[in-house]
């Protein structure tokens, strides 16, 4: 025989029937008990450990974009540092219109910025101060990424982010089977010792492989604990509670009902709250950001971009706003059963299946609200881990970063040049519409006017097919493609004058441009309507290469024709 403690006192018990009574000593009890220590031990350490670590990201993040920032402005110093030290004649220029600027502390008034800081007496010192800086930066630059890169890999094989919250969902499952075993409602309603005993087993397996669907796989096992009672009784939610003892449905109130209720509130009001804080956070960084652009800071605007946004990522990762509203709801429905039971007749709360509907509805609000809470924390750790691999990807090319923000500062200084550079091309671009009724002509090769003689119309229309002709033995010059100059004819006159333009670089005549102009002109000529006088040579204006108007077409040559004989 043996001695069972039970809540009247120490019973005398056969050994054989001991493990089925419900005591420290009950094997069902004890199994799930040590399950639940296990998965509720487990979430809480992967919980803290990785909230830590992608705080830290986080962090290093910031971090990282800070020192480009500052990279920005070091740079800038140092190009001053140069000019100032690179002129020697204008420390001579000092010393003689005011000796005592030469003074060191007066020098490190005039360097300003970190020379003031340094407490650097002259430029070159100051100098060397900055490129050491400029060195460290960048050692830190390089560093950073890879620290970060090399912990979010270890994390993501090492720590997922939602293997917590499989180890808690396995706890809470085991505990909602504990409650039912413990009150005898449910499944457990009307079956024997034994049979509730396998019942409770096989829903402690059942967590299990809940927990495996989930990804949990690390090790969660833990050594059995040698005082196990003492181990239940610290996750209970009342300390008069020993975790093992059938509860009546009042101790069911005050140890389990009650207490959940009060963490449920407790819960909500800071979750609301907290989601409140941070958001006036990010909404006051984000008017830090506009209100440095107002004031001429526009780089430390990325600075305040990534606090913002780390902000929301660690918003996402607390849960903060998502479970508010799910742990108020359970309140509610937990208010209106424990209101429908105090309300009804005492004969019915005697009875055993009132109280085991009781008993399982209840337990079921708590379920749900652990299905409805699962959905939203696996939502809002994907949403977490997403934030967190764009803000990484930002922190490892901080380099880009800070050549992005030098870019963004050159913009006002470039201005005036890009300006000019546009009014330039208007104006090249007037001058090429202008130059387009112009007729081309091949530029004279000597500025000294000669008599010419007429061309007939089968010399002129067989021009372009002529080959070159030499010079004449008198000097003379000839046109390109072995047309003389006397067989140029003047441009056409446009029917309207072209606005006044700034001149434009002559370019090469081409044959394409010269040699159809040429006949048309001899065939005028020999008919008699043309002017018989060479005239001056025109210059050829001609759009640059870059301006996207095509070059005007050439004119068409003339079909003349021979006379006939």
């Amino acid at each position: 025989m043996a001695i069972a403690d039970t809540p009247d006192g120490p019973v005398l018990l056969d050994p054989a029937v001991l493990s089925a009574v419900r005591t420290k000593d009950d094997v069902a009890l004890r199994t799930a008990w040590q399950r639940y220590l296990e998965y509720s031990t487990a979430s809480d350490k992967r919980k803290q450990t990785q909230e830590a670590v992608r705080l830290a990201i986080l962090l290093l993040s910031v971090l990282v974009v800070i020192l480009a920032v500052v990279s920005t402005y070091l740079a800038t110093e140092r190009g001053r540092l140069e000019v100032m030290a690179g002129i020697p004649a204008a420390a001579s220029a000092i010393e003689a219109a005011a000796p005592e600027a030469l003074n060191p502390v007066n020098q490190t008034q005039t360097l300003g910025g970190l020379c003031a800081i340094m407490r650097q007496p002259t430029a070159a010192e100051c100098l060397g101060s900055v490129n050491n800086l400029i060195e460290l930066n960048k050692i830190i630059l390089i560093a950073l990424p890879l620290i970060i890169a090399g912990t979010l890999t270890w994390m993501m094989q090492f720590m997922p982010g939602t293997a917590w919250i499989g180890y808690r969902i396995g706890a809470e499952l085991v505990r909602y089977q504990l409650y039912l075993y413990r009150m005898e409602a449910g499944d457990y309603t009307g079956k024997t010792s034994s049979e509730q005993q396998e019942q409770l087993l096989e829903r402690v397996k059942q967590a299990r492989r809940r927990v495996d669907q989930l990804g949990s796989s690390e090790p969660y096992t833990l050594p059995i604990p040698a005082d196990l009672g003492t181990a239940v009784k610290a996750k209970c939610n009342d300390a008069r509670d020993d975790g093992f003892s059938q509860l009546s449905v009042d101790e069911y109130l005050l140890y389990r009902i009650r207490p959940q209720r009060e963490w449920y509130v407790k819960k909500l009001h800071r979750n609301y709250g907290d989601l409140r804080t941070w958001r006036a956070g990010v909404l006051f960084m984000t008017g830090i950001g506009a209100f440095l652009v107002a004031v001429g800071f526009e780089p430390w605007v990325a600075v305040t971009t990534s606090i913002a946004t780390a902000a929301g990522i660690f918003i996402d990762l607390k849960m903060y706003g998502r479970t508010y509203a799910i742990y108020h709801t359970a309140v509610m429905e937990l208010d209106e059963e424990v209101a429908r039971w105090l309300a009804l007749p005492q004969e019915r709360k005697d009875e055993a299946a009132e109280v085991s509907d009781f008993v399982k509805r209840v337990e079921d609000i708590l379920q749900r609200e652990r299905e409805r809470w699962m959905q939203q924390a696996m939502q809002s750790q994907a949403a977490s881990e997403q934030g967190l691999l764009r803000n990484v990807n930002l922190a490892n090319s901080p380099f880009r970063v800070a050549e992005g923000i030098n870019r963004d500062n050159d913009i006002p200084a470039s201005v005036p040049a890009a300006q000019s550079v546009r009014a330039s091309a208007l104006a090249t671009q007037t001058t090429a519409q202008a130059a387009i009724p112009v007729s081309v002509s091949a530029p004279a090769l000597d500025p000294a006017p000669t008599p010419t003689t007429p061309m007939s119309a089968p010399t002129a229309a067989s021009a372009p097919a002529a080959p070159p002709a030499p010079a004449s033995s008198t000097g003379g010059a000839t046109a390109p493609f072995g047309q003389p100059r006397s067989a140029q004819a003047p441009p056409p006159r446009p029917a309207a004058a072209p606005p006044a333009t700034p001149p434009a670089r002559p370019v090469p005549v081409t044959a394409s441009q010269t040699v159809p102009a040429v006949a048309a002109a001899s065939a005028a000529s020999a008919a008699g309507t043309g002017p018989q006088a060479t005239p001056a040579p025109a210059v050829v204006r001609a759009a640059p290469p870059s301006s996207p108007r095509p070059a005007p077409p050439a004119p068409p040559e003339l079909d003349v024709l021979p006379p006939s004989s």
